[in-house]
């Protein structure tokens, strides 16, 4: 098993149905909850042009989890021009470079550029034009206040250093929404499948324990993950660079998020993020997690450890996934990884059933009578089912559902707050 990479099981899928809305007998969203004593946030949960229900986060979350590759990909493409060209850069390519690669631009600036520059699209990999795709089919949509063309890039890291080490992140603010962003990027490169194919776990003195005195003293994290994140000084660094922004402003909110490798790096960083007083000082509510087909980051410790929080009234994590996408069940081995948070499984229509809010899962992953080989040759099935294009056909499939919950009001009902 160990021998195995995310790449290559990641790859093994099952064919997803139609499209066509098919619902249950009592139209409703399945919940399966049940949890102990809580601490609840106190902080206002309406939000500004109706931002905080659970479908409009969820869909913000997942496009600008998209976003972060065509970024990237224009920050590569202006340091390879710079390479070719030195100084003597043509007048577009200048422009291209000015955009990508400074910050405090809106990320309208960046959408109208990488629009215009098409052959960036092109000359990418699969995961950067399917953003493009998510990107443009979102912002044919009206929003009164767009989570993409509102934001403010604070800062993209994607320097060769960054892409070196997997680290690839851009910090965003939308003023409208009262909302700073941490958006990490997902796996893009060889680099990246090696970080995700490690299956070692690092064991690291758990940051929660100073919070809560019966949390575990030791966690494990995904040994890739964890040396992504937690080498050197990188998590301290990154987190005093988003402190260093909310310093000033006032009374917004903090969102995370990232699709795939950026998924766990999200989850990563919103449970150390949750831990830091600095950042719940700053903020208003906890922390808003919203990670996107992201496999397992870390064993029961560091379940035990992110639950604290959330009771704690500090962090809410949306994971979303695909209900066939066979990435979000590794690592298994042997059920020592555990999924954390509050699972939003996008199920097929075909199966007449509605999405499954389910708080946690910790299922083994079951091939259900397909043989590996069988499932490893529908490799275009594998790909879409791990892809956000078809997480967003089906989640707005059930819109008038999720836009009648927030976050806030599923984890009151996962504790018998509200009922559903």
């Amino acid at each position: 098993m160990a021998s195995f990479s995310f790449f290559a099981l990641g790859l093994i899928g099952i064919l997803f149905g139609q499209y066509t809305r098919v619902i249950n007998a009592d139209n409703s969203i399945d919940r399966r909850y049940g949890r102990s004593e809580v601490i609840l946030p106190i902080y206002d949960d309406d939000g500004a042009d109706n931002s905080t229900n659970l479908f409009r986060n969820a869909k913000d979350m997942i496009v600008l989890s998209q976003y972060i590759y065509g970024h990237a990909a224009m920050v590569e493409g202006a340091q390879e021009v710079k390479r070719l060209f030195g100084k003597d850069k043509p007048k577009n390519v200048q422009l291209l470079e000015s955009i990508s690669s400074s910050n405090d631009k809106s990320v309208d600036d960046f959408l109208r550029i990488f629009d215009e520059n098409d052959k960036v699209i092109k000359d990418s990999d699969r995961k950067v034009r399917e953003a493009a795709k998510v990107i443009s089919d979102d912002l044919d949509e009206g929003h009164a206040t767009h989570a993409l063309k509102d934001s403010i890039v604070l800062s993209i890291h994607a320097e060769p250093e960054d892409i070196k080490q997997s680290c690839v992140y851009a910090v965003t603010v939308n003023h409208n929404l009262k909302r700073v962003s941490v958006i990490f990027r997902g796996t893009s490169n060889m680099g990246d499948w090696i970080k995700d194919a490690i299956v070692f776990m690092k064991r690291v003195d758990n940051p929660v324990k100073k919070l809560v005195s019966s949390s575990p003293s030791r966690i494990g994290i995904h040994g890739g993950f964890a040396a992504v994140l937690l080498r050197e000084e990188k998590m301290k660094d990154t987190l005093d660079e988003v402190k260093s922004y909310l310093k000033d402003l006032e009374g917004y909110r903090l969102f995370v998020t990232g699709h795939s490798l950026g998924g766990a790096l999200a989850t990563l960083f919103g449970f150390y993020a949750a831990a830091d007083d600095g950042i719940i000082n700053s903020i208003v509510g906890p922390v808003s997690l919203f990670s996107v087909s992201s496999p397992r980051v870390g064993n029961k410790y560091f379940g035990y450890a992110f639950k604290d929080l959330e009771n704690q009234g500090r962090l809410r994590h949306a994971r979303i996934h695909n209900a066939q996408d066979k990435v979000t069940k590794l690592p298994y081995i042997g059920g020592a990884y555990r999924h954390v948070g509050l699972e939003m499984r996008l199920r097929p229509m075909i199966s007449n059933l509605p999405p499954l809010l389910d708080y946690p899962l910790t299922t083994q992953w079951e091939q259900n009578g397909h043989s590996l080989w069988n499932d490893i040759i529908t490799l275009h099935d594998a790909l879409r089912l791990h892809g956000c294009d078809l997480i967003l056909v089906r989640l707005k499939l059930f819109r008038a559902e999720f836009e009648e919950t927030t976050l806030e009001k599923e984890y009151k009902t996962v504790w018998g707050f509200e009922s559903s």
